[in-house]
């Protein structure tokens, strides 16, 4: 007879290991998951903090159809009225692919972290998972998870 433990089997928390492991498992045998196999409701406590970026024909980003989460816009504007410096200060999509063309030629996951500059809150650190999602090695989307670790106040001087 085996003894049961009574708490309750862990929950992975980390966001870009659960984008990960939700990305494997809705790409089965091929080389990257389609756009269509991706449900928000699988994500429902992540889509906050998630991203999809469609890519028109010729791979080029298209914001009218992208996604950018409560979480990240928050992130990036804090504080900030619409409008206000927003190249410097913008979760556009130009912005999340600028630093990840090299998902273009592998379509495999990437894995990153770094930081930010926000002018009210200072240096924001995060963690974010990018996946590619296509069809027979055409990259049709990127999918993505951010967490931030925290905000460092800017201090005056």
């Amino acid at each position: 007879m085996s003894v049961m433990n009574s708490e309750p089997p862990s929950i992975e928390r980390r966001i870009t290991l659960r984008m990960f492991s939700y990305w494997e498992k809705i790409r089965k045998d091929r080389s990257m998951p389609h756009v269509s196999d991706v449900n928000s409701a699988d994500l429902h406590d992540l889509w906050d903090s998630c991203f999809l970026v469609m890519l028109d024909d010729k791979g080029n980003p298209d914001p009218d159809s992208s996604y950018i989460g409560k979480s990240i816009i928050h992130a990036y504007r804090h504080g900030l009225v619409e409008g206000e410096n927003p190249i410097i200060i913008s979760p556009n999509i130009d912005s999340f692919l600028r630093n990840h063309m090299q998902i273009f030629d592998s379509h495999k996951p990437l894995m990153e972290e770094g930081e930010f500059e926000n002018f009210l809150l200072g240096t924001i650190k995060y963690r974010q998972c990018v996946l590619p999602l296509g069809e027979n090695s055409k990259l049709h989307a990127i999918l993505g998870g951010m967490h931030f670790k925290g905000f460092l106040p800017k201090t005056k001087g």
